[in-house]
């Protein structure tokens, strides 16, 4: 998949099954703090493809924090070791556009970052792509397609 983040051209590649499997059983308690907050708020999740979209009137409207608190709070609770293990996983398949090459995002073998104008922000948000490339199927509401 190729994406951009941050004007900067990103391709990742897939993360073999076992290593899918890793990753999104270290995601779990972030997941469940999102689905408790959706829970509380009244908010369904979104509609799968092809099913009618409710009307505004159907659930209440839930503010962002009300999603943010159980998510930060699950990610604060999240051992280093988990979120290492996920954020150098999904950065070890993602190459970045170098000139008329590509270049790995991580170094092989380790766990330093080729490139130090990588923020945290970008570094989240590349990881993110791979997360819904990878796993985001896995995590889908009851009813909703694995495959788009």
């Amino acid at each position: 998949m190729q994406f951009e983040i941050n004007g900067h051209q990103y391709q990742s590649a897939k993360l073999d099954a076992f290593k899918q499997f890793h990753v999104a059983r270290r995601l779990a308690p972030l997941l469940s703090g999102v689905s408790a907050a959706l829970k509380s708020t009244g908010v369904a999740p979104a509609p799968a493809e092809g099913e009618a979209t409710p009307s505004q009137d159907a659930a209440p409207r839930a503010d962002f924090a009300d999603f943010l608190e159980p998510m930060a709070d699950a990610l604060a609770h999240m051992p280093d070791a988990d979120c290492d293990y996920i954020l150098f996983t999904c950065l070890s398949v993602v190459q970045r556009q170098q000139g008329n090459g590509w270049a790995k995002v991580v170094a092989p073998g380790s766990r330093s970052m080729m490139f130090e104008d990588i923020d945290m922000g970008e570094m989240i948000g590349i990881t993110l792509k791979v997360v819904q490339e990878n796993i985001g199927g896995f995590f889908a509401a009851p009813g909703a397609s694995a495959n788009p």
